[in-house]
């Protein structure tokens, strides 16, 4: 195909620039995204949805016994490849939420649950 006014076929330049989204940092391919998790999900475990930069959803399976700063994968939701057909990956940093204010009763079952789970520990190492 001959290029303008009929002049010789060249390459074209394409320059793209991407608007940042505050929820994402990028990785070359992949995506890396904070969820913020209840201190009682990150403990029973439980489920969530992931919004993506490209208007879809990840649902994620959050693990019983999850701890703050651990990193959920979610496979091919990442970046397109361009050199390579699939996409990236979705790595999803775990925030556990404690909560700063607590009712009486609230502080009354969190020390229960400690003097429970140190009980447990107890008997762990006992055994």
């Amino acid at each position: 195909m001959p290029g303008p006014g009929n002049g010789p076929p060249g390459d074209l330049y394409v320059d793209v620039h991407v608007r940042p989204d505050p929820r994402f940092e990028r990785h070359g391919d992949d995506l890396v995204t904070r969820l913020r998790v209840s201190f009682a999900t990150a403990a029973l475990g439980g489920e969530a949805t992931v919004d993506l930069p490209d208007d879809t959803q990840v649902h994620v399976e959050i693990p019983a016994g999850t701890q703050p700063g651990s990193v959920l994968h979610v496979r091919g939701k990442g970046i397109p490849r361009l050199d390579r057909s699939g996409r990236g990956d979705v790595h999803v940093l775990m925030d556990v939420a404690v909560p700063t204010k607590l009712s009486r009763r609230a502080k009354k079952l969190l020390k229960e649950l400690e003097a429970e789970l140190a009980n447990d520990e107890a008997e762990a190492h006992a055994s």
